[in-house]
């Protein structure tokens, strides 16, 4: 079963826009961060209740951040890192009762399914950095561009099994998400099931490295019109690598005490903020760090490791006590999503 094309959906958004419109902190009227240009928005419709209908919400990446949908996939992809029993109990507290696990060497993930919902989670490695420390500006050519030779290869090892899953499944509505070096995986996945003729309700990743180089983050951008979007969080080195690399998508940054967005594809003819100019909340994206801030992080985190003490039980802490990955936990970005946009 395939979810309908987009420009049927978007026909039918514009019949019930109430959904498309941000959840305001107070769930009344928006406050003065949802406006454009001084005019306010109109106050959404109640939010289903239930994880699985807040997946069902139609949305749109260029929208004030107060997403439904972005609590949801943030919980999952806190849930994923669990031991199986813990993540077992949160993940059906968010309603998912089918649950098909993947995993190779230090890939895991699920696809997780609710009625018609289905949901294609990665996670990041629970160990060291490893994956960083070794990381490298390497690339694979692919039908779509030039994609990390690491990032591709890695999800080669479980995409039969992501597939396979997802077939079964036969999703209405299919969400992918991760975070950290399991959201460069999510984009991976995300243009295997685009090739597969999977239509995507969306991507939405956190602490995300980049995954390829300009020409294929355009082919993101065409593909995932305004169904893609990052989080990142205070100064998160990770979404900033590997050097000369680009980011599809749109950004959505807590920094300074306050959101910031990227709207990296221009606004299409006819959208309400076409003649607007540009969002108050726009900024440029976080330059990659280059070939020697790059050097400097990898070192910092071969020493952090180094310097790490153990925990209780013999693991050490992933990335020691590195500055460097200070703002990159799952955990800090679960809160902030939190307390900030997933209402």
């Amino acid at each position: 079963m395939r979810i309908p094309s987009t420009l049927s959906r978007r026909l039918i958004a514009a019949s019930a826009a109430c959904f498309l419109l941000p959840l305001a902190p107070s769930g009344c009227a928006p406050d003065a961060e949802d406006q454009r240009d001084g005019e306010p928005l109109v106050p959404p419709a109640p939010v289903p209740a239930g994880p699985a209908a807040r997946l069902r919400l139609d949305w749109d990446a260029h929208d004030p951040p107060h997403w439904p949908a972005a609590g949801v996939l943030a919980e999952v992809s806190g849930a994923i890192y669990a031991s199986p029993d813990s993540a077992a109990d949160a993940l059906d507290d968010l309603g998912f009762d089918v649950v098909d696990r993947f995993s190779f060497e230090s890939t895991a993930g699920a696809v997780l399914t609710s009625g018609d919902v289905t949901v294609v989670a990665f996670r990041g490695t629970d160990d060291r950095y490893d994956w960083l420390v070794n990381l490298d500006a390497r690339t694979v050519t692919t039908s779509h561009g030039d994609m990390h030779r690491g990032f591709d290869r890695t999800y080669r090892a479980v995409g039969d099994d992501v597939r396979r899953a997802v077939r079964i499944a036969e999703p209405r509505h299919l969400w992918i998400t991760g975070h950290s070096l399991g959201g460069a995986l999510a984009v991976v996945c995300a243009l295997d099931l685009l090739d597969e003729g999977y239509e995507l309700d969306g991507v939405v990743t956190f602490g995300q490295p980049m995954v390829g180089r300009a020409d294929l983050a355009e082919h993101l951008d065409r593909e995932l019109d305004r169904k893609f979007v990052r989080f990142m969080n205070e100064s998160d080195l990770v979404p900033r690598v590997p050097p000369h690399f680009t980011h599809a998508g749109s950004l959505v940054w807590f920094t300074g005490g306050a959101i910031k967005r990227t709207y990296p594809r221009p606004f299409a003819v006819g959208d309400p903020y076409s003649t607007r100019g540009e969002p108050s909340d726009a900024v440029s994206e976080p330059p990659p760090l280059s070939d020697a801030e790059f050097r400097t992080l990898q070192a910092d985190l071969r020493a952090a490791d180094a310097s790490a003490e153990a925990l209780p039980d013999g693991r050490v802490p992933v990335g020691g006590n590195s500055r460097f990955v200070r703002d990159h936990g799952m955990d800090l970005y679960l809160d902030r999503v939190r307390a900030e946009v997933g209402k």
